[in-house]
């Protein structure tokens, strides 16, 4: 098993920032919170850490421990970006992603899991999810994820700039 830190690298210098993620990281430190976001993952510490990780980027950021809570408030709420561990129990992230995109396509979902591109590649080769995150991945490798993304049409300048 991983340890929290190897799983999520969340130390500033734990990647030298080049190209698309120093970008994303620099347009989130002068903008507003621009975009509304859903961690799911079942490991609580993984939740926590991945959700203060995108609201250091100044994403407004709720949480679901499961994809069936997850699913309730994208429901409820309208969702920008949608973060969620593959493996969980009741629903899994890519049915949660499938789930998504049906009830609302232009939210983007990226998902992060553990597994091998080997085991996952028949997942990935499908439109269902936007961005895959393979743990264990950085602060750095979030940013680049996020960027291609190409979020940046909803942000707007932060009160004051």
């Amino acid at each position: 098993m991983y340890t929290a830190q190897a799983l999520i690298d969340t130390r500033a210098d734990s990647v030298p920032s080049t190209g698309t993620s120093t970008c994303f990281r620099e347009r989130a430190k002068t903008k507003a919170a621009a975009y509304r976001c859903l961690v799911v993952d079942d490991d609580p510490i993984i939740l926590r850490l991945v959700a203060e990780m995108l609201s250091e980027l100044n994403f407004q950021v709720d949480v679901a421990e499961d994809g069936q809570k997850a699913f309730s408030k994208i429901s409820a709420h309208q969702f920008d970006l949608v973060v969620t561990d593959l493996e969980m129990p009741e629903m899994n992230g890519f049915l949660l992603a499938s789930k998504t995109k049906r009830h609302s396509s232009g939210t983007k979902t990226v998902i992060m899991t553990g597994r091998c591109h080997a085991e996952v590649f028949s997942m990935m080769a499908t439109a269902v999810v936007d961005a895959w995150l393979f743990k264990p991945f950085g602060l750095d490798e979030l940013c680049q994820t996020l960027g291609d993304l190409k979020l940046s049409n909803k942000l707007r300048p932060a009160v004051g700039s």
